[in-house]
């Protein structure tokens, strides 16, 4: 036989083993285990022979290590999935709020929209100061970001987990040991540590970019920032009253009036009314989904794509372990 074969040979039968023990053992832990201590003494003894030239198995493990590469990405494309739909459905809830919050600050703007006419008319300065200062926060906020990594972090450190629902196939109980616990406590630790760094980083930035920052001066620039829609719906508050940028900026520039605000309540309650509808959808959406990779993952080549991964990189370590150097 020659080295090439049985090196074919030998993955295929562990991948076989593999098999067999997902079928009849629901992928437990045990069997591989067992499997792990046999191939281990099987290769130590299998490299004292020329069965298993280094050419051969070199050529044999790089090119089966490449197909267990794609069978992992292939294992974890639910969460991948559900990553990316759980990503859409949280900028569509941080949208709704935000509209939640410019519809509440509108209606309160009505309420008390003569006095905030009186106090824009009495200090036009101070209001253009603050949509400057509020708008240098906002470009700052635009620009100076945490990256992937220490955005990770800091989630990691708060506790929260975006991982895809265990369908726990096999019934087994899934709750963790000892050891899991302390490997969870440190890797918050070390993530807490990381999320203040990054933290203290935003700091020093954000106050760099703001000593330089050239803010508008008078009400006429504040008509521009509205083309930005973000900003335009942002809340301040002048003298404890609170009011939307756009609501501002058009009275300080003289041109707005009470039926202009009850439009542009209208508007906004209509936008918002739209978002929760989305929203509800994108949910339902999901559940769908998920539903079914649920469902692929409990038919038998859902659990083999699952399970027998593993029993892949036993099987090319212990082909490793039994060439001949």
């Amino acid at each position: 036989m020659s080295p090439y074969v049985a090196s074919l040979c030998y993955i295929f039968l562990v991948l076989l083993l593999g098999a067999i023990s997902t079928w009849a053992f629901d992928g437990q832990l045990w069997p591989l285990l067992l499997a792990a201590i046999a191939i281990f003494s099987l290769s130590f003894r299998l490299s004292k022979t020329a069965r298993f030239q280094k050419s051969a198995v070199d050529k044999v493990y790089y090119s089966f290590a490449l197909l267990g590469a794609v069978l992992f990405f292939h294992v974890r494309h639910g969460d991948r999935i559900e990553y990316e739909l759980y990503a859409d459905l949280n900028r569509q809830i941080v949208s709704t709020t935000r509209m939640q919050e410019s519809v509440r600050t509108l209606e309160g703007t009505l309420e008390r929209f003569g006095d905030l006419q009186i106090l824009v008319s009495d200090h036009p300065q101070s209001v253009v100061n603050a949509i400057g200062q509020a708008y240098a926060e906002f470009s700052a906020s635009a620009v100076i970001k945490m990256t992937l990594i220490e955005s990770e972090a800091c989630l990691e450190s708060s506790g929260f987990k975006l991982e895809m629902p265990d369908a726990n196939i096999s019934g087994q109980d899934k709750s963790p040991d000892l050891t899991d616990a302390l490997l969870e406590q440190n890797r918050r630790e070390l993530a807490s540590y990381a999320c203040e760094t990054a933290i203290a980083r935003l700091a020093s930035e954000r106050k760099a970019y703001l000593a330089t920052f050239q803010k508008p001066e008078t009400p006429e620039e504040l008509l521009p920032l509205l083309a930005n829609t973000t900003f335009a719906n942002e809340t301040i508050s002048l003298s404890g009253q609170n009011a939307l940028v756009s609501t501002l900026t058009k009275m300080v520039n003289q041109a707005f009036a009470l039926d202009d605000l009850r439009q542009d309540l209208s508007n906004a309650r209509d936008k918002l009314n739209e978002l929760a509808k989305s929203v509800t959808t994108m949910r339902e959406h999901i559940k769908t989904v998920m539903d079914e990779e649920k469902r692929k993952a409990a038919t038998i080549w859902g659990r083999l794509a699952l399970f027998i991964w593993p029993w892949m990189i036993l099987s090319l370590l212990g082909l490793k372990l039994s060439r001949q150097d």
